[in-house]
């Protein structure tokens, strides 16, 4: 993981909105499997059972964990109609009330940036 990938995921982790859901990565790449008193739960292989990790970092390079991202900003605004959508060189996510979309949420370079933006400025 980057120095940049981890600012961005420690970022996240700091928002309002933020916690840990089952099927997130870890920057490890070990699952959530469940979260138990808002730590996160993780079955690694070399481990018997599931193992408790306060410290773990979400690795926002998984796809399912950017997914459980979106779902995190949907909850935070209140908006389930949310989206993450291309538009020339940004990702946006955003809510359309009619056609076209309306009102930008948060914005970034990448998805998981785009996402943590929305996360921080959710109300």
């Amino acid at each position: 993981m980057t120095v940049a990938t981890l600012a961005l995921a420690r970022r996240a982790m700091a928002s309002g909105g933020w916690h840990w859901l089952p099927g997130m990565a870890d920057a490890d790449g070990d699952r959530c499997e469940r979260v138990a008193d808002g730590v996160p739960l993780f079955r690694m292989p070399r481990h018997h059972g599931l193992v408790a990790d306060a410290d773990a970092v979400p690795g926002l390079g998984d796809p399912l964990t950017v997914q459980a991202l979106l779902l995190l900003v949907r909850e935070a605004w209140g908006m389930p109609r949310a989206f993450l959508w291309w538009d020339g060189g940004i990702w946006l996510v955003s809510v359309a009330q009619g056609q076209w979309p309306d009102r930008h949420l948060g914005r970034g370079v990448s998805e998981a940036e785009a996402l943590v933006a929305a996360l921080e400025r959710a109300p």
